[in-house]
């Protein structure tokens, strides 16, 4: 059977649960996946060569009437792990900070924490790529997804940005929640979702199978099941409105990594 519906995702480790499903449902035989990192699925979908996305939440005033599907999302209620800033001195005495260009979600996040929450005005450059252990004294580094379970150990400070969020807004914060700008079919929304639950139930079973995740130096049982927070409810759906109308507030601006020009809004 041809694929009828084209789909972008991540391939980090928060996203299997959802690709498991995929996998194990019969509407994955009817879906065509691609993946990237989360500013390039965004730019997928507003570029429209995929049907479906899981956009990363700052992406979202890119698409004119886009709509969220699902229950699910990738969230957190709390320190979530894979989003930190690294650093070898604490953050009151740092004066620069290497971004990863991966994720825009990720960036402007740091900004509002930097400017409302740390009051700190730090210069924000992108991070050259493989240069993840070569940050100079006095700087900091902003990671996400997996790149951010190996830097736990090469770091003397880590600052989770799930956590510093929930202290500053007592909500729960979404990353990346599936989006289309496209009407599509009620029984492939329902069995999508359905693929999506069922993923989700098998956590434990797909958690046994990434057991020496980072030469077993990373729990991803506790990262699915406390860490991750997947059900899009009302207070994620809250904490997501709170953070796009915050995001209108910073102004714009751009970083030249060695990949790509990135907008940052």
């Amino acid at each position: 059977m041809n694929p009828t519906y084209r789909l972008a995702a991540v391939s980090y480790l928060n996203t299997i649960p959802f690709l498991h499903g995929l996998v194990y449902h019969p509407v994955g035989k009817i879906i065509e996946i691609i993946k990237d990192y989360p500013s390039r699925i965004a730019d997928l979908l507003i570029k429209n060569k995929v049907d479906i996305s899981l956009m990363p939440v700052a992406a979202l005033i890119d698409v004119p009437q886009y709509k969220i599907i699902t229950n699910y999302c990738i969230g957190c209620k709390g320190p979530v792990a894979t989003v930190q800033l690294f650093a070898n001195e604490k953050l009151d005495v740092l004066h620069t900070i290497h971004v990863d260009y991966q994720s825009l979600t990720s960036i402007a996040l740091l900004r509002m924490l930097l400017r409302d929450y740390w009051k700190k005005d730090l210069k924000i450059i992108p991070l050259r790529k493989g240069h993840e252990q070569l940050i100079p004294s006095y700087e900091g580094i902003l990671l996400i997804g997996d790149r951010a379970t190996y830097a736990l150990k090469n770091y003397k400070y880590a600052y989770d940005l799930g956590e510093a969020w929930m202290n500053w807004t007592r909500l729960p914060f979404v990353f990346a929640a599936w989006t289309t700008h496209k009407d599509l079919n009620i029984e492939f929304l329902s069995d999508f979702n359905d693929a999506m639950h069922l993923g989700l139930s098998e956590r434990n079973h797909i958690a046994s199978q990434y057991a020496y995740f980072n030469n077993n130096k990373f729990n991803v049982h506790d990262y699915f099941f406390n860490k991750l927070s997947y059900e899009l409810d009302e207070p994620k759906k809250e904490g997501m409105h709170v953070f796009l109308n915050k995001l209108k507030e910073l102004p714009p601006m751009n970083l030249e990594s060695d990949v790509e020009k990135i907008k940052i809004t």
